[in-house]
């Protein structure tokens, strides 16, 4: 039993030496064959028609031989998994940061009595959070500008947009006052 943990433990360190290799290949703009076929060469060529040792050349402790082509490529995708998942949580913060931003601007925008900058502060943040995906585009043929006070703080408050405009043409309400 102690032996096996040794063995893991060493398994484990020449894992990462491998995956430090891999790391530095991908960053050089290295395609996955190239760099299965780096990690288990124990030349390359040097440029000049010759060969050098390959500095890349990684060996699996257990067996003597270089790593399997199947382990390198898990090893890349881990690697390229691990970089998604990063670049995914850093645009959600980045994203919620820009949310923020937004909300106070529209918060400005009400102060000062801004419908325009409200609406367009809206739109943005639409935009931010995935608002206009494809499934959720809804065609209005409707001058948004001459929405009231009134229409744009339900549309701010979450209420459908569409449904908004719908209740106004079904009223017929004069955009500068609201009243029917």
């Amino acid at each position: 039993m102690g032996k096996r943990a040794v063995d893991h433990r060493w398994n484990v360190h020449a894992r990462a030496v491998m995956k430090r290799r891999v790391l530095a290949l991908l960053a050089r703009g290295m395609e996955e064959h190239e760099i299965i076929q780096n990690l288990s060469s124990e030349m390359r060529p040097d440029g000049e028609g010759g060969w050098k040792e390959n500095r890349s050349y990684t060996e699996n402790p257990r067996t003597g031989k270089p790593y399997s082509q199947e382990t390198i490529n898990r090893v890349i995708h881990e690697i390229l998994d691990e970089w998604s998942r990063r670049d995914a949580e850093l645009i959600k913060l980045w994203r919620g940061e820009l949310v923020g931003h937004n909300k106070e601007l529209e918060r400005a925008f009400w102060g000062r009595g801004d419908l325009r900058g409200v609406l367009s502060t809206i739109n943005q943040r639409a935009q931010l959070v995935g608002g206009f995906a494809p499934s959720n585009v809804v065609a209005l043929n409707v001058d948004l500008t001459e929405l009231t006070h009134e229409e744009l703080e339900r549309i701010a408050a979450g209420e459908d947009p569409s449904s908004v405009i719908s209740s106004r043409t079904a009223g017929a309400s004069d955009p500068g006052t609201g009243e029917a």
